[in-house]
């Protein structure tokens, strides 16, 4: 993956004038995921074994953001350190991510403010869990909000669906949309679909 894409990304960065500073960062990016033994391609066959089963759209929603919290859960906060780890991307990719269909709505993946949430109907105040959400108290705050920043910023951005954010040209999302080295190296990883081998279809 990193000699595929990140390679040409860093050239083509050099190559239409991007600061030293954000070329520095996507160079020190690649070397992290080279230490960390990613390969140039993601096994189709491993992916299949553990796919969402569930075939209603609704139920495969639900079962995504339980897998979600449950990464989010383990994720530990270091000072001076970034919330939206590399490792973190690659565990959410590896749990959820990349069994994503293109037309799932970013929105619904943002961690609500509370679980349950709650609404006042005929005068009184309700309770009511999104499905999915419920054990949302596991998650450390500080890596809630750097998550739902991130695809906030997405959002903002002009972007609605998973497949808008896989299709995105990394170019027109850092110049264009201006979104961030981090942001979109993050995102790119956790949400990215695995690579059929040559020859797969």
């Amino acid at each position: 993956m990193v000699e595929k894409y990140i390679g040409p990304f860093i050239e083509g960065l050099r190559e239409h004038g991007f600061p030293e500073k954000l070329i520095k960062e996507a160079e020190d990016f690649a070397t992290r995921m080279r230490e960390h033994g990613i390969p140039d391609d993601f096994p189709r066959e491993e992916a299949v074994n553990t796919r969402l089963e569930v075939q209603d759209p609704a139920q495969r929603l639900t079962e995504g953001r339980k897998r979600l919290i449950e990464v989010l859960s383990i994720q530990r906060v270091e000072s001076g350190k970034p919330v939206l780890t590399d490792e973190l991307a690659r565990s959410i990719n590896k749990e959820i991510g990349q069994y994503l269909e293109d037309d799932v709505i970013i929105r619904d993946l943002i961690l609500p403010s509370t679980s349950p949430i709650y609404k006042y109907q005929r005068n009184k105040q309700q309770a009511f869990s999104i499905e999915g959400f419920e054990r949302l108290e596991q998650v450390n705050l500080l890596v809630k909000i750097a998550y739902n920043r991130a695809l906030t910023t997405l959002i903002r951005r002009g972007y609605s669906r998973m497949g808008e954010i896989r299709n995105a040209d990394p170019f027109s999302m850092l110049q264009e949309h201006a979104i961030g080295v981090l942001t979109l190296n993050f995102v790119k990883t956790a949400f990215a679909r695995p690579q059929p081998h040559e020859g797969q279809v």
